[in-house]
């Protein structure tokens, strides 16, 4: 069950050359003080997502699987009376079905981690979903 509403999927090189400069020179602001936004598609979506700064600088693979992430779509979530539109990353898998890729916390928030793009990893969401069973067995 999909809970975004998708306008488009667009290659990772066509958002890059959107977005790469954007989010590489403003590494260090904070996203929450900064509502610098581009247009993508007619949309206006808020650039400097910590996402986006996890994949333009730690890459689009899975830091545990190794599987790639190979387009964004752009995406608003279900239900919202003005859809706000952002871009989630997904991967392939060899069934053909899509895997959503994550910005991961390497020291989780409960073990004293921050959000900091030092403490970010990019990850799929299976991976991820399997990293959180483990720290809940512990």
């Amino acid at each position: 069950m999909n809970k975004y509403i998708r306008k488009a999927m667009i290659s990772i090189e066509e958002i890059e050359n959107v977005l790469r400069d954007v989010v590489c020179n403003n590494l260090q602001r904070d996203k929450k003080k900064s509502k610098i936004k581009v247009n993508i598609l007619g949309e206006e979506v808020y650039a400097l997502s910590d996402r986006y700064k996890t994949f333009f600088t730690k890459g689009y693979s899975c830091c545990q699987c190794g599987i790639k992430g190979k387009y964004f779509a752009l995406e608003a979530g279900l239900g919202s009376k003005i859809p706000q539109y952002h871009l989630n990353l997904y991967a392939v898998n060899n069934e053909n079905e899509e895997i959503l890729m994550t910005k991961d916390h390497i020291t989780p928030k409960s073990k004293g981690g921050i959000n900091h793009l030092d403490n970010y990893q990019t990850m799929c969401c299976n991976c991820n979903a399997k990293k959180e069973v483990i720290y809940i067995n512990f």
